[in-house]
């Protein structure tokens, strides 16, 4: 586990509490970019623990399906981010607070080693299609040039 945030302390205890603590490595904080990919490539899951709005994608989502992760969320069912989990099969979600049920996911990805590479595929293949920097970027400056050629006419 990388990074900080209200959340870190809680995971830590609860990975404890739940007889983990020796399968989670706390690394602290890191900036540097390539660092965190090497980091999250040799991985096997992304977990997103913490409590995000509906219409919130965090940054660890792109990074863990940029690398290939499967994800597991801890979301509310009706969020922006546990439809795109379920549309393209990219991981599973548990309710938001529910420890029991989090592990419950965490398990499953551990024992389904042929749906956690299939779903790490997807997930970058997701990232690769609808969210590609340049592909997006060529497509607003698209819409740019769209909006002002019919504004000269």
């Amino acid at each position: 586990m990388i990074g900080d945030g209200p959340d870190v302390p809680r995971v830590l205890t609860s990975s404890k509490n739940l007889g983990l603590h020796e399968n989670v490595l706390y690394l602290g904080v890191k900036n540097d970019k390539e660092e965190i990919a090497e980091i999250l490539s040799a991985g096997d899951v992304g977990i997103i623990p913490g409590l995000y709005t509906k219409g919130q994608l965090p940054v660890k989502f792109f990074e863990y399906s940029a690398c290939e992760l499967p994800i597991v969320a801890a979301i509310h069912p009706d969020s922006m981010l546990a439809k795109l989990i379920k549309e393209y099969a990219i991981g599973i979600t548990a309710p938001p607070m529910d420890e029991e049920k989090l592990a419950e996911a965490i398990y499953y990805i551990y024992e389904n080693e042929s749906f956690r590479i299939a779903a790490g595929k997807r997930a970058r293949l997701l990232i690769e299609e609808k969210f590609n920097r340049n592909k997006i970027a060529e497509e607003f400056l698209g819409l740019v040039k769209d909006v002002l050629n019919v504004g000269r006419k």
